[in-house]
Parts: structure tokens; C-alpha cells; sequence
């Protein structure tokens, strides 16, 4: 609806609503401070002086005529108003990670903030376990909100060698992935893990490779090993189901090059290192 509003000593018409749609579609997730509202607002309406067009605090005026398209709510650390656009509810994580952007001042995007400055803040509950922030931000629910930006620096031990860790999904729950490896101790190492699974399968990450009806995993793993770079310090891991434990002793006999290439197979409930040679 087209309202008169003044700017200086000029009345005019002007489609608020509208131009708060527009206003409201341009606010991050976290919300913006007021003084970026009203840069926001004289970008969409550049007449607009909100000491004359308003006759009240900016706040107010939001509350009481767009509550439809703005929240207004308070900064947990100076109380200064904080605008967001109305929507639909955030998921637990990342109203979380918003209100702790606002706790640290980060209001503008794109912002990077480093992961250790969030952490801290964030709801014990919400805290995975060790080793799985990453995967923590790449939830749907975070991904859909904010962006993430990984830059690793890891400083492995002389003792730790590095292993590659290759999972028949179609055989071993992907949810228990984590513990199963966290209880045989290879999580503690410096490890890189794949995740194999069938196209209707729960998705781990998203890396995982999808193997189609017409191949078998196993047949998928062992030409995945075969193409690796041949490293000796790298330890070669399968996960897989006890039922297939036998299926991929066969498959990478039959896979692998003349190179003995030493892989250990794990269940859930055992390990077996195995040397591979071609037939």
C-alpha cells in the first residue's frame, strides 16, 4: 500500500511494504545492527531521513508496521537493536552459530570467522565429538545458512603414519563409522576416510562415492586402491560387513597390481592384515 511520507520539507508517495520486502531480502542470517538497516533503507529510497520521516525510533516504527517482514530483536552484549528478516525458523545449529556471530560483532557478509572463536560459545550439547567439527559444519542445516571455509594445518608426529580408510557402506552402517574406527584406535591418526555406498543409501559426507547397482563395492574399493599413489608410510584400511570380509579378499586378489600391497580389513568385530599380490 502506497503511504505519503516526508523528505525535508517534500511530501511524497511511497510503497513501504514493498521496499521493506526488498530491504528484508538483502539482511544476512545474523541479522544487521540499525545503522546498516538504514543504509539497506536509503539504498532501496534514497529520500528517506528517518529523524523526519519517522517521528519515532526506527525500532518502533519496524515493530509496530513490518513485523510481517522484520524481527527486531536486542544484541546480547550492548542491547543495540538487532533486525532480521522474517522467515522460516532456523535449525538449532544455526541459530546457534547466528546468535554467536552477533555475540562477537561479525554483522557484515561475506565474514569468515575462525572456528576456534566459535566453539567455545556454542551449546555443549550441540559439541561432536573429537575430530568432527568439519563435519559438524557441513550439515544441511549449517550449509543451507552459512558458508564454510576449511583451511587445515595438521602437525603429525614422527610415530603417527598416515592412513586411508575405505568404508563398504552397503555392508557397515555409515552412523557407526566413527566409533567403529575410534574403538580400533584409527581415528587417532592422521586419517582419510572414503565413504562407498548404493545411490538410496544415507549420505556420510559429501564425498562419498556412489557405486551403482551394476557394480559390486568391493570391485569399487579395490580399483580405488589400485590407482592410489604407492606410499609406503600410508596404512591401507577396508570397513566392511563380517558377511563380506571373504568377498574382498577375493575381489583384490583379482584387482591389484604385481606390487604385494599390505591392506588390513576390519569389521566391526575384527582386523585381519592381509598381503595382496596379483594372481
Amino acid at each position: 500500500m502506497a503511504h505519503t511520507f516526508i523528505s525535508g520539507t517534500t511530501l511524497y508517495p511511497c510503497n513501504w511494504e514493498e521496499k521493506m520486502q526488498n530491504v528484508a531480502a538483502s539482511i544476512p542470517y545474523e541479522g544487521v545492527i540499525e545503522k546498516e538497516l538504514i543504509g539497506r533503507i536509503i539504498e532501496e529510497e534514497s529520500r528517506f531521513l528517518p529523524a523526519v520521516s519517522l517521528g519515532e525510533p526506527i525500532s518502533k516504527w519496524v515493530q509496530r508496521r513490518f513485523s510481517n517482514i522484520l524481527w527486531v530483536s536486542r544484541s546480547a552484549t550492548n542491547g543495540t537493536p538487532i533486525y532480521r528478516a522474517v522467515g522460516e525458523p532456523l535449525s538449532m545449529e544455526a541459530e546457534c552459530i547466528a546468535r554467536v556471530l552477533q555475540l562477537l560483532g561479525r554483522r557484515k557478509l561475506p565474514v569468515y570467522t575462525d572456528v576456534n572463536l566459535i566453539v567455545p560459545l556454542l551449546p555443549v550439547s550441540m559439541s561432536p565429538k573429537k575430530g568432527n567439527w568439519l563435519r559438524f559444519f557441513e550439515r544441511q542445516a549449517v550449509q543451507d545458512h552459512f558458508d564454510v571455509d576449511v583451511e587445515a594445518y595438521v602437525r603429525v608426529s614422527p610415530d603417527c603414519s598416515p592412513s586411508t580408510v575405505f568404508v563398504d557402506a552397503t555392508s557397515v552402517e555409515a552412523a557407526r563409522v566413527d566409533d567403529i574406527l575410534a574403538a580400533k584406535g584409527i581415528l587417532d591418526s592422521l586419517c582419510a576416510i572414503k565413504v562407498f555406498r548404493r545411490p538410496n543409501d544415507p549420505v556420510w559426507s559429501t564425498d562419498d562415492v556412489i557405486v551403482q547397482s551394476f557394480l559390486e563395492p568391493e570391485h569399487a574399493i579395490g580399483a580405488a586402491i589400485a590407482l592410489m599413489e604407492k606410499r609406503n608410510d600410508v596404512k591401507v584400511y577396508i570397513l566392511c560387513g563380517d558377511g563380506a570380509k571373504e568377498r574382498y579378499k577375493t575381489a583384490l586378489g583379482d584387482l591389484l597390481g604385481q606390487e604385494e600391497t599390505i591392506i588390513t580389513i576390519c569389521t566391526p568385530n575384527s582386523n585381519e592384515e592381509i598381503s595382496v599380490k596379483k594372481r
